[in-house]
């Protein structure tokens, strides 16, 4: 594939996916199309490029293409299967909205730019998304950081997209390219599916670890493990008891002149100061099952060489928050029709969600290409 898209880049001054996907369905074929872009392959300067006809060349002559290059062969044309979609084209071909080189401008305005699929297509579509990311990322990491504004990745339910060691790079090296991701993931056993021992080495490069939600016994162990242990102090009764009671002898023994009566004061006193002593144990801070139970809106927030201990974070539902009433529109799934829950002054409120037209200065953004419908809550108006 790398060779391909060299020759085509050389070819065409650029590589447009639906075109390299209907090169690559062509593969090791003997259309006219693909055999002249083989000659191209031949011609090419690199031993590695011109190793790749032959190859197909030496697999045309033999009986069948099962082996070698022609698994090969298979497995690249299942991995293009997704670039075979009709929406994926369409919004892969130009003309396009935005190019990654748009966020690394000099002195450019800040961008929030939402990369969103259904999980019902997220591993379909993870070969297209990887893309997407890593063309983000070449453009970043070519601009030295003080040239440009520093990225912030939000990376919600990334483990769906399948396997991606380029997780596993931006949180050790992202930084350096001036890009600080975020990965927000069901347990961090999801991130395994990224990389090998992505779970323990994502966790271990990020400056912050939040946990919230705990559901599992394996991800309950693995935080209680985390959070330490502590000491308690607790009165044990018997052995208090034991020692008011040898107490009680010794000063019976001194005033009945039985022994030494230095000595009998001295068991005494030892016993006395053995009958107030508090007993030690040591446990988890938080045990698996404390956990577990854990009431909803809390968190425990870990941040390594920053804070010395983690802490107990209490958050809010943004539904709850008043200072973000209106900057959201109503989920299809929990609100009313046509409506959506704020916070106000003194209750939760709905509110309906209005439906107008999208202002004459703002049509020409790519949101209202297909429709100029503007959405906003009510009270709440742009």
């Amino acid at each position: 594939v790398e060779a391909v898209v060299i020759v085509l880049a050389r070819r065409d001054g650029r590589v447009i996916l639906p075109d390299l996907a209907d090169l690559m369905a062509q593969f090791g074929s003997t259309t006219e199309t693909w055999l002249e872009f083989e000659f191209l392959m031949k011609s090419a300067p690199e031993a590695s490029i011109r190793q790749v006809p032959e190859e197909l060349e030496a697999m045309r002559q033999q009986a069948s293409d099962t082996g070698g290059i022609g698994a090969i062969k298979n497995e690249i044309q299942r991995a293009f299967a997704p670039f075979h979609d009709p929406q994926w084209r369409r919004v892969l071909s130009p003309p396009f909205d935005l190019a990654p080189e748009d966020l690394v401008v000099g002195d450019s305005p800040p961008y929030l730019v939402t990369v969103a699929e259904s999980k019902d297509f997220a591993a379909v579509s993870a070969p297209i998304l990887r893309a997407i990311f890593t063309a983000f990322s070449i453009a970043k990491r070519k601009r030295p950081p003080n040239e440009t504004r520093e990225q912030f990745w939000l990376l919600d339910e990334i483990g769906n997209i399948g396997k991606w060691p380029m997780a596993v790079e931006l949180a050790t090296f992202g930084a350096g390219y001036g890009i600080r991701p975020a990965y927000v993931v069901q347990s961090t056993a999801q991130l395994d599916s990224l990389a090998p021992r992505a779970s323990e080495i994502i966790p271990n490069s990020c400056g912050t670890q939040i946990y919230t939600g705990i559901r599992s016994l394996p991800q309950a162990q693995l935080v209680s493990r985390i959070l330490g242990q502590t000491t308690l102090e607790y009165d044990d009764f018997t052995r208090q008891e034991a020692a008011r009671a040898a107490k009680s002898k010794a000063l019976m023994d001194a005033m009945l002149g039985d022994g030494d009566v230095m000595s009998a004061m001295m068991a005494a006193a030892h016993q006395d100061r053995l009958a107030g002593h508090k007993s030690k144990m040591a446990r988890a801070l938080r045990t698996p099952d404390e956990l577990l139970r854990e009431e909803t809106g809390r968190a425990i927030v870990v941040m390594p060489g920053t804070l010395p201990q983690p802490f107990y974070a209490r958050i809010k539902p943004y539904w709850q928050r008043r200072d973000l009433a209106g900057a959201y529109l109503a989920d299809r799934f929990h609100a009313k029709p046509d409506t959506v829950e704020i916070a106000t002054r003194w209750r939760q409120r709905h509110r309906r969600i209005i439906t107008t037209k999208a202002p004459r200065a703002l049509r020409d953004w790519p949101q209202y290409r297909d429709t100029v419908q503007w959405y906003y809550v009510k009270g709440y108006k742009p």
